[in-house]
Order: structure tokens, then C-alpha cells, then sequence
């Protein structure tokens, strides 16, 4: 590992990777009785030293998509066959490479719908045969095996191991009962934290303990296509388009694919900023939900397009505060999703939501977690409110919520939603008039 994979890391990531290398050491060890050295340093001097060693005539790796790998990986592969060393890099992190996929101008999609229309049906076309690897042929080496460590100091995420099991073999248990159970009524239940049947597959998919490729590929061996399951695949879908952007953007987690939000008037805000980290904005569903980030290290889909709407829209902060605390809290923390993912929300993106599509968190919570169980489930301290109406709204019922603030339980809203929405359109227009 070197520095660009470092950097894509967070602390709560970092626990997955351990658990997932340790139970890849553990499975080579039984299936094919090798070890998997892991190495930390200057991939160029690590691969120099192991060719010259060992007398390595080909060095093959799977391709990685962002601006800092792909010039990293194009350096190796020029140094290496300048050594004479074969050099093959193949793709086994997504359905399709983002160059095989164009519109009928001959440019990258920067709309979803369309990309991924196209995108799927070339992807059957294919027709990918998956073969287990059955033998491995060890290598002789007296290399030192050094017990790699990638956990971070703060040891706030031993909480994981209650909600997780990183490794390939539960990554292949977990997507077929989802598909046998819950993949059917995936398009019905899939905007509802309080019940919660997605399929949470993320962080395995961004370790490579499973391919998008097994995924889709036993989705259509096993189920009848319908609403749901087209549904679920095109969330695969934005996965890949989202690597699309990142491979064509110019800097997906820096610089907006919409110029003119360059010039946009972000607030820093750091009391404000803290609240939100912390889920002490005064709005429930917020609060909830990134609860349930740093509880987790995961949160549902629909609360994430909340919080980051709240968060760039209600607070004005910069979409990127967001993003890089993502980064930190997420187990599935994607280099290419989150950015994506951010930037839609920020209405910056391709193919964004509007900036005046501001997410109004009280009607979220009406609609997408009617009985507040979720809400109940990180702030169970909001049952004194009693009635729901008063869990999504606890200023309606002041005198409840007067002793929740004085026993330090719960706190008034930072922002008033009407204004803070109203300032977030004027600022937004002025963009507008700028161009």
C-alpha cells in the first residue's frame, strides 16, 4: 500500500481493510497453503525488489479509475517494461470500463438514465464466465511476514463487529439471502430507514470481497425481472456511472462538474458544522441518521441525501466538509460514489438535483419513517414528546422538549428551516446572475 490508496481511506474503512486482509491471509493459508504478503511503501521499489529476487517475468494488477491511480499504475507499467517485464492490468471492479460506454456524440454520459440504458445491455452482451481459482503455485521466499496493522488510533470502531463480518464468503452469503428474501420488494422499501431491507453489500463491494459482476449475475440466474430488481440493478448502475464521472471529471471530489459553483457563497461555519457531525441539529431525522454514521459506520441511502442536503442547503456549508467526513465515518467510503454522490446532492454534479430541490426534513420523516421508529431507534430519549407529530417537530410540544435542553437530552433547531431555505435560493441565484 502507498500512499494514493492511503489517502482514500477513512478511519472506519481502515477496520475493514484489516478484517478483510486477515481473513484473506486465513483463507490462502487453508484453500491453497501460501501467505499473501502485504506490503507497505513505494510500489515501484517493492515491485523492483521482489522481480529482481525472485526472477518475476510478468506483473499483473486490476485497474484502479481516479487521476492519482491511473498515473501511478501508467508510471509502473512504462519503468516495468522498460525492464522488460510484461505488464497486464485488468478490470474487476466494475461491469464495464468508463471509456466502452458513449453517448451518440461519442462523449461520456453526464446523465444517468441514458448512460445506463446503454450500459447494462452491453454489459449482458458480454456474457462473463466466473471460474473459481482452484490452485495457486506457492513461491519459496524466506520474506519476513510482517503483521500488517491498518487500524487508526481512535478505537471507536470495535463497535463494527456488532453490525459486521467483512470477507468474501459473507459477502456471497449476504447477497443471496438478500435475493431469495428481500430483493423483490426492494423498490417498495428501499427509501425506508425504519425497516430497512437493503441489501447492505456496499462495503463489501468496495473492498472486492464481491464483484458487481457475481452480483448482477446472480441476480439474473435467480429472480424474474421486475420493478424491484431493475430498480436495485440501476443502483449498481450509479456505482458505475459514478466511476465514469470520476474517470472523465476533472477532479470529482474537488471541483464541481457545474462551473458556475465555483463562484457559489459557502458559509464556514465550524459550531454549526460540529452540531451536524455530531446529531445535535435539533431535526430528528438528521440527527438520527448521523447517529447511526458514527454507530455503524454506515447510513441508509435516503438518510444520506438528507443529511447532505441539510448540511449544504439548510447550513450552506461547502459540500466538500461533508464529503471528507464521509470519508472518515464510512465503511463503504467510495472514491467515486460518495463525491458523486455529494455533488448530486449540492446540485453541482452530473446529472444533479436542482439546488432548489432542498430536502425538508420534517416531511421526510412523515413520509419515509412514518411511526419514528428509526428516529426512536438512535434518540429513544424523544419518546417523552409521546405523539409522533411532536418526534418529528419537538418544538411544537416546548414544554417536553424545555426539559429535554435542561437535562442536556436534546437541543432547539440551529437554523429555522423556512429562512435558512430561502437563503440558500438567493445564494443560488446569484450564481446565476454571475454567468
Amino acid at each position: 500500500m502507498d500512499d494514493v490508496e492511503k489517502n482514500s481511506l477513512g478511519k472506519a474503512s481502515s477496520w475493514w481493510l484489516q478484517k478483510s486482509l486477515e481473513k484473506l491471509v486465513q483463507e490462502y493459508k487453508k484453500k491453497f497453503n501460501v501467505d499473501l504478503l502485504v506490503c507497505e511503501g513505494d510500489a515501484l521499489k517493492i515491485l523492483e525488489r521482489f522481480i529482481k529476487k525472485y526472477q518475476i517475468k510478468e506483473v499483473i494488477w486490476n485497474r484502479l479509475y481516479s487521476k492519482q491511480t491511473i498515473q501511478r499504475d501508467s508510471s509502473l507499467k512504462k519503468k516495468l517494461e522498460l525492464e522488460n517485464i510484461i505488464v497486464s492490468s485488468f478490470n474487476s471492479h466494475l461491469l464495464n470500463e468508463p471509456w466502452e460506454i458513449k453517448n451518440n456524440s461519442g462523449e461520456f454520459f453526464k446523465v444517468f438514465t441514458p448512460y445506463w440504458r446503454k450500459s447494462y445491455p452491453f454489459f449482458l452482451e458480454k456474457n462473463y464466465s466466473y471460474q473459481e481459482i482452484k490452485k495457486i503455485l506457492p513461491i519459496k521466499h524466506d520474506e519476513k511476514k510482517e503483521q500488517f496493522y491498518f487500524l487508526p488510533n481512535k478505537k471507536w470502531y470495535e463497535k463494527f463487529e456488532q453490525y459486521w463480518i467483512p470477507g468474501e464468503k459473507n459477502a456471497l452469503q449476504k447477497i443471496d439471502q438478500y435475493i431469495e428474501q428481500n430483493i423483490n420488494h426492494y423498490k417498495i422499501n428501499r427509501d425506508r430507514p425504519d425497516i430497512d431491507q437493503t441489501s447492505r453489500i456496499s462495503p463489501h463491494l468496495k473492498f472486492g470481497e464481491i464483484s458487481p459482476r457475481v452480483i448482477v449475475d446472480k441476480i439474473v440466474k435467480n429472480t424474474v425481472t421486475n420493478e424491484s430488481i431493475l430498480t436495485y440493478l440501476s443502483e449498481i448502475g450509479w456505482r458505475e456511472f459514478s466511476y465514469t464521472l470520476l474517470y472523465y471529471a476533472d477532479d470529482l471530489k474537488y471541483k464541481p462538474i457545474n462551473k458556475k459553483f465555483e463562484k457559489f457563497n459557502w458559509v464556514k461555519n465550524k459550531i454549526q458544522f460540529n452540531s451536524w457531525k455530531k446529531g445535535e441539529t435539533g431535526f430528528p431525522i438528521v440527527d438520527a441518521a448521523m447517529l447511526q454514521l458514527y454507530e455503524e459506520g454506515w447510513m441508509h441511502n435516503r438518510l444520506r441525501m438528507i443529511v447532505g442536503s441539510f448540511l449544504v442547503k439548510n447550513l450552506r456549508i461547502h459540500w466538500h466538509e461533508g464529503e471528507n467526513y464521509f470519508q472518515d465515518c464510512l465503511l463503504d467510503y467510495d472514491e467515486a460514489s460518495n463525491p458523486a454522490g455529494w455533488q448530486w446532492v449540492s446540485g453541482c454534479g452530473a446529472d444533479a438535483a436542482p439546488y432548489f430541490r432542498i430536502f425538508n426534513p420534517i416531511l421526510q420523516s412523515e413520509r419515509f419513517d412514518p411511526q419514528a421508529k428509526f428516529i426512536l431507534k438512535f434518540l429513544p430519549q424523544l419518546k417523552l414528546l409521546e405523539k409522533v407529530k411532536f418526534i418529528f417537530q419537538p418544538w411544537l410540544n416546548q414544554p417536553v422538549l424545555n426539559e429535554l435542553i435542561k437535562s442536556n437530552k436534546y437541543i432547539s433547531p440551529i437554523v429555522d428551516l423556512s429562512v435558512s431555505r430561502n437563503k440558500a435560493l438567493d445564494a443560488f441565484k446569484e450564481i446565476n446572475q454571475k454567468i
